[in-house]
């Protein structure tokens, strides 16, 4: 038993080292890719990408349902049917995706015609990636993470490469979201490929249960996007494109940290759903919840301390508008990290019906502040309406959490 344990332990520390590892490769290649847009784009091409992406992820949810928690549960309780269970996902995609783009291009044409064909270039995109997750999703539950690695750096690579040639010839909004439809393409084809060559095989099928057994996942997620990207589109819609830029300019540093908590999240939700609440999973669940908030009170005391000098970096002539939002952006890390981590744990442990109630707690609290604050203080109110409803939510979670520690006999 000793064995098995170190053996597990090894194994989730090899594959978080990969994964961290190649998530930092990721976002550092997503600073340099802000750092380019800033020098090359004007605040309100800048705010028009992030607004028809915000708008675009916000119903992402219609295509996926969350429905990769389901997967990664299901080949964690029956390995032997992985192939299957990844079929019926696949067959779910293909009509949910047809769905989502229908309302994207519906939604967009009444709230933001002018840049309809920006948005719903936008939400192919998007689409794309998302469906190459549930296939991350596969690779992670069938113990291969490595193969998330060996597809996404190459093709990030490639996406970086055609970015700043695109942006050295002639900048522009089209080179950006040409630039990133084909790293999405990418993702979903290196994906399908790898598992089709020597995962078992690539197929379709249907299963009703899916929608049935993912709907809390999906209603979580719902929330879970309104809370990060309507604060986005009622700033836009209230303030203008300028005012999102400069918003989602100081997000993205918070942003591009939140890789740290999904991928101790992808691997613990695996291990969490095929083990249970034992000794072993307590104490893995205590530490990661403790490094996390390591880490973000780190990262908050570096962004107090330098973060002048960093958006004048990362930002250029956009640095004076982002400014005063750092420092109240800034408390987002402990709060994002931990509210990431705490609502997967809740649903490996199969209280997702719970984490959903919470998490509506604190969508409503948000959207409220939001209008409300940034009618008053444009994006400077979207930011203080993030740090309190991410507040509420952990304080929440962390409540149940501990219930369930320290009331719950441990196997």
């Amino acid at each position: 038993m000793k064995g098995t344990l170190l053996l597990r332990r090894g194994r989730l520390e090899r594959d978080a080292v990969l994964l961290l590892a190649g998530q930092t490769f990721y976002k550092l290649t997503g600073v340099l890719l802000l750092a380019v847009l800033s020098r090359s784009l004007s605040a309100r091409d800048i705010g028009i990408c992030f607004f028809a992406e915000s708008f675009a992820d916000s119903l992402i949810v219609i295509a996926s349902l969350q429905l990769n928690a389901v997967l990664m549960r299901r080949v964690a309780a029956n390995p032997a049917r992985a192939s299957a269970h990844l079929a019926a996902i696949l067959g779910f995609r293909l009509v949910s995706g047809l769905i989502y783009l229908c309302c994207v291009g519906v939604g967009a044409a009444i709230l933001a015609r002018a840049i309809w064909p920006v948005t719903m270039v936008v939400a192919l995109s998007a689409l794309m990636e998302n469906a190459s997750f549930s296939f991350g999703s596969f690779f992670i539950a069938r113990r291969r993470a490595n193969l998330s690695v060996l597809i996404g750096v190459p093709t990030q690579a490639l996406f970086l490469s055609l970015f700043l040639l695109g942006m050295w010839r002639h900048p522009s909004i089209l080179v950006f979201i040409g630039s990133d439809l084909c790293r999405s393409l990418g993702l979903l084809v290196a994906a399908a490929y790898v598992t089709r060559r020597w995962l078992g095989g690539l197929n379709f099928s249907w299963d009703g249960t899916l929608v049935r057994e993912g709907m809390p996942f999906m209603l979580l997620m719902f929330l879970t996007m309104l809370r990060g990207k309507l604060d986005t589109v009622i700033l836009g819609l209230l303030s203008g494109y300028d005012a999102v830029a400069r918003y989602q300019l100081g997000l993205r540093i918070v942003v591009a940290a939140v890789f740290l908590p999904n991928v101790i999240n992808q691997l613990l939700f695996a291990e969490l759903s095929s083990q249970g609440l034992t000794v072993e999973t307590r104490r893995t669940v205590l530490r990661g919840g403790a490094s996390l908030l390591a880490f973000g009170v780190a990262a908050t005391v570096v962004v107090f301390a330098g973060g002048k000098s960093l958006v004048a970096i990362l930002y250029g002539p956009h640095a004076s508008g982002v400014m005063p939002l750092l420092r109240p952006i800034a408390l987002l890390f402990p709060l994002s990290f931990l509210q990431f981590f705490l609502s997967s744990t809740m649903q490996a442990l199969r209280a997702e019906v719970i984490a959903l109630k919470f998490s509506a707690i604190g969508t409503v609290v948000g959207l409220v502040l939001s209008y409300t604050l940034i009618l008053q203080l444009g994006a400077l109110g979207a930011a203080y309406a993030q740090v309190v409803s991410a507040v509420l939510l952990v304080s929440v979670q962390s409540w149940w959490l501990w219930r369930r520690f320290t009331g719950q006999p441990i196997r």
